[in-house]
């Protein structure tokens, strides 16, 4: 039996009694109290359950608010991610750049360095050979190679 079925029946047992008149002003208040303590309860129930819906609203808020939070600190983290990421592009293709320029000017100076040896290696052997001389068997004298 629910409470509002044994509210209506306290009330209807109140109105038999008041219509018949056969019982006591003490009994009719007895019983309207009796019916006051149902309302009572019943709103109290009802008040308890509003109670427990509010926790639950409050509580689904709750999780609302952290997993937005969530999310957006997992799409901050992900940017952070992403832009380090970039970053880290970006370093390895100055590094590249970097290197491609030193191997061209370690090519370039290497070919210069071979360019100077050549002519040095060329004058030298002018000097050389105009600072040569030969023994001549026939004039008996050194003369110039």
């Amino acid at each position: 039996m629910t409470v509002e079925e044994l509210y209506r029946k306290f009330e209807k047992l109140t109105v038999d009694m008041v219509v018949e008149e056969k019982h006591d002003i003490l009994e009719c208040a007895a019983m309207m109290m009796a019916q006051a303590e149902m309302a009572k309860a019943e709103a109290d129930m009802v008040q308890n359950q509003l109670k427990q819906q509010q926790i639950q609203v409050d509580m689904a808020k709750l999780q609302s608010d952290a997993k937005g939070k969530s999310d957006k600190l997992q799409s901050e983290i992900d940017l952070n991610i992403a832009k380090v990421q970039q970053g880290n592009i970006e370093l390895q293709q100055k590094q590249q750049q970097l290197d491609n320029t030193r191997d061209a000017k370690v090519q370039e100076m290497a070919l210069k360095v071979t360019e100077l040896e050549q002519k040095l290696q060329k004058q030298l052997d002018s000097e050389i050979k105009s600072n040569t001389l030969i023994f001549d068997p026939v004039l008996g004298d050194f003369i110039n190679a």
